[in-house]
């Protein structure tokens, strides 16, 4: 039961031993996977599988740019490949 995947992942169980800054629990990962799970639960879902994935990955690039100390539309824009002067141009219909 317990044992098959245990002895398949056995390489994996003791990295944090192995290499330092390596934590020994998956909070990290649980915490960053929590606003995804929060704000499907809050709009009852997603009405579509692409939809799920770009929330994912809009979450992705949120997370990692708190974590790096970045701002988040600068690493979106970065992200998205939209050159400097369109980040600049203002988008208001004129």
């Amino acid at each position: 039961m317990l044992r098959q995947p245990l002895r398949k992942r056995q390489s994996m169980l003791f990295t944090f031993m192995e290499f330092e800054g390596v934590p020994w629990h998956n909070n990290d990962a649980e915490r960053a996977m929590r606003k995804g799970v929060l704000h499907r639960k809050i709009s009852g879902g997603r009405r579509t599988w692409s939809g799920a994935g770009v929330f994912e990955v809009l979450l992705s690039i949120y997370e990692t740019s708190k974590i790096r100390g970045e701002r988040f539309m600068e690493m979106l824009k970065e992200k998205f490949e939209i050159p400097p002067n369109e980040r600049s141009r203002n988008t208001s219909a004129s």
